[in-house]
């Protein structure tokens, strides 16, 4: 039997269930070309390294469980690798679907733009193609990777669930090309409520510091944390001087222009209304979270 050209990896927790599988028997594209590996298991790194040791494709896809995919998909992808024979990884937004409830687009109006999520915004949004991308473009929700990356580079169990910004940083620094292209998208929901907007965030921030010096050279990962600690301090410094007030003021306003930008272009007025109540429980948990991690390490 011929090998599949694709292998498409699925890591999948214990108790939940494969939610993308209709969406993958819908490709238009022939199944013999493709195959599906579903890996169970706690920990997300080590179900992904399980399903490469066991893919025979030649190109490997790592896709959420309950992620959806049109059914051009694989057509798309295999076009890319066609046009772009020396891209080794590739990557691509992960959109919010039209169907989410009010809050989870919320949500998704939040992590797109670069006021709440400056630099990682590009994950959650199409951008320009870009042929000299980065882990601030592509999350393991989307990750698609020539089986020639695996003789040198695997998972990290140990840092989850930063594993996918170190995999794909690393083997830029090996050598292999990463690319992101808006054309290659998935759409997964976002969280329901607020704390599960912020069990989230608080999560992502924790991890940042697992990926050691490189993790956190950028002062941008440090700038909620320094956010957080001067809310802290805000009441005490403001009786040495009044003056120290303004940092909140300019962050008052910065967070009511980019609400009313994203209420305008999303045209959702209401949302103007609390997306500074998200920018801010993202910016603080964020920043909860990271200083935590910066501690334990």
């Amino acid at each position: 039997m011929a090998r599949p050209k694709f292998s498409i990896v699925i890591a999948l927790a214990p108790w939940r269930d494969a939610e993308i599988l209709p969406y993958i028997e819908r490709q238009d594209f022939p199944k013999g070309e493709y195959e599906i590996i579903i890996k169970k298991g706690t920990n997300v790194p080590t179900n992904r390294n399980a399903g490469i040791k066991d893919a025979k494709g030649e190109i490997i896809l790592f896709l959420d469980d309950d992620a959806v995919i049109e059914p051009d998909f694989l057509k798309k992808v295999d076009k890319f690798f066609s046009d772009y024979p020396e891209v080794s990884v590739l990557g691509g937004p992960q959109l919010t679907p039209s169907s989410d409830k009010f809050f989870a687009k919320l949500s998704g109006y939040a992590l797109a733009d670069p006021f709440a999520s400056p630099g990682l915004n590009k994950r959650y949004k199409k951008t320009k193609l870009s042929l000299n991308a980065d882990s601030s473009y592509i999350t393991g929700a989307l990750m698609i990777v020539r089986r020639e990356v695996f003789e040198k580079l695997r998972f990290d169990p140990k840092i989850y669930p930063a594993d996918d910004v170190t995999f794909v940083d690393t083997a830029k620094k090996l050598g292999f090309k990463v690319a992101a292209s808006p054309d290659i998208y998935i759409y997964h929901r976002r969280r329901a409520d607020l704390r599960g907007l912020v069990e989230q965030i608080y999560g992502y921030g924790k991890a940042r510091p697992k990926l050691g010096l490189s993790g956190i050279k950028s002062v941008l990962f440090w700038v909620p944390t320094l956010f957080l600690t001067y809310l802290v301090l805000l009441v005490p410094l403001m009786f040495l001087s009044l003056w120290f007030v303004v940092p909140l003021i300019a962050y008052i306003s910065l967070s009511l222009i980019f609400s009313l930008y994203e209420a305008a272009k999303n045209r959702d007025i209401l949302s103007f209304f609390i997306l500074p109540l998200i920018f801010l429980m993202v910016h603080l948990s964020y920043g909860v979270g990271f200083l935590i991690g910066v501690l334990k390490r």
